[in-house]
């Protein structure tokens, strides 16, 4: 997706035209389901109507200068999430994005904060996240699942992966994205290889080379139990 801090406008059509974000849960549910800003409206009606590279076109115009992404304290500190917000709204597919909830999360009224896969795991699919509102998330970081301050970066059976369409991804040079998954990794090193493993995900091959950039870093070794 770079070249010398740049996007490669050459890279494939085809990851962007099926995951641009959210235009295909819009057609499905009706834009008046999601409690969205006139502007992200629009945005949704460009995607539906134009595909991927009006989106790709969206994202350079809202963001005409390269803002800061660092790790801090835990969390990924995205500048492109205040204005962005459409990895936590309705997803483009209604299976299940698993996100592992740690012990010290667990607490009475999840049912009210996440859509629940079990009692330790929550999920968005189509209707997106219902902590989620114009604003942003509702919740305060501490009781956000792990996988909210990772992302754009994904763990994935032990390794981290890079989600291609964030505009973090997109906008900011891989190799300072690497370093930052390095910083990553270094605090997930903290938690016990059952609790990474419960947060982790277990992605198809396919959609892995789809949707992630592969970045080498290891965060546990998934065969340690076998």
């Amino acid at each position: 997706w770079h070249i010398a801090g740049r996007m490669d406008i050459a890279a494939p059509k085809t990851a962007g035209q099926r995951f641009c974000g959210y235009y295909s849960a819009c057609m499905r549910h009706g834009l008046a389901t999601f409690k969205l800003s006139p502007a992200q409206q629009l945005f949704f009606g460009e995607c539906m109507s134009k595909g991927f590279w009006d989106y790709l076109a969206h994202w350079q115009k809202m963001f005409p200068r390269r803002r800061t992404v660092s790790w801090r304290n835990g969390w990924l500190q995205n500048g492109y999430c205040r204005d962005c917000r459409y990895c936590c709204g309705p997803q483009d597919s209604d299976e299940p994005f698993p996100m592992g909830l740690l012990p010290d999360q667990l607490r009475p009224g999840l049912a009210n904060d996440f859509f629940l896969l079990t009692k330790d795991t929550a999920f968005m699919d189509g209707r997106g996240c219902r902590s989620c509102t114009s604003q942003g998330c509702r919740l305060p970081r501490p009781e956000r699942p792990v996988a909210c301050g990772l992302f754009p970066f994904v763990l994935n059976l032990g390794e981290l992966y890079l989600y291609q369409i964030c505009p973090a991804s997109m906008f900011t040079p891989l190799a300072h994205m690497a370093e930052l998954g390095r910083e990553a990794a270094a605090w997930l090193a903290k938690f016990s290889q059952r609790e990474q493993e419960h947060i982790a995900l277990n992605l198809p091959a396919d959609a892995l080379t789809d949707r992630y950039i592969k970045l080498h870093i290891s965060v546990y070794n998934p065969t340690a139990w076998i």
